[in-house]
């Protein structure tokens, strides 16, 4: 819709007269992603506002997963957007409890956006720290080829281990290592 890609791009102004004529914030892309789920994702926290305050947007709709398994909170996880996830909070939104999603669990969108304390939230909810995805790779393996210290010493503070491989070998540790992380 319109509205969605005025999420893509951080279009506020564009949304604000799309809202005002009528436009549905809570209509969903045929692969289930919502308005919300997008802008959280480019990151346009005006955008977030505008679409929170929209008719029809409630905790049930702001804790939608699309057919991936992820929901804006997943996004703000995965971008490692602390403001954005404390507002989605605020909103009603909850971190999912394990097994929800697809081969990316919470913790791994957690670990590749590298913010300590939303890692933190995903182990809270429950989130077990070496849950590996199809190919073997944990929160740890992710944390650490893009170098998100803050995030791989608590998952290691957690029990992560450091040594475990993943599908193709490689270690959290080897692949720090190989990245100069």
């Amino acid at each position: 819709t319109p509205l969605f890609l005025c999420g893509l791009s951080g279009a506020a102004g564009i949304a604000a007269a799309l809202l005002a004529a009528g436009a549905d914030a809570t209509r969903a892309t045929a692969k289930a992603s919502t308005p919300l789920m997008a802008a959280v994702f480019h990151g346009h926290p005006d955008l977030v506002e505008l679409l929170l305050a929209a008719p029809g947007i409630d905790a049930a709709h702001v804790n939608l997963a699309n057919d991936e398994g992820h929901s804006a909170l997943a996004a703000a996880a995965q971008n490692g957007s602390g403001r954005l996830f404390a507002r989605l909070e605020a909103a009603g939104a909850r971190v999912p409890p394990p097994g929800t999603g697809r081969a990316f669990s919470f913790l791994h969108c957690a670990a590749m956006g590298g913010h300590p304390a939303i890692v933190a939230a995903a182990l809270a909810a429950g989130h077990p720290v070496d849950r590996p995805d199809p190919a073997g790779w944990t929160a740890l393996h992710v944390a650490a080829q893009l170098d998100r210290g803050g995030a791989a010493a608590l998952l290691l503070d957690c029990g992560a281990d450091p040594d475990r491989p993943q599908a193709g070998g490689w270690t959290p540790l080897l692949l720090a290592a190989h990245w100069d992380a």
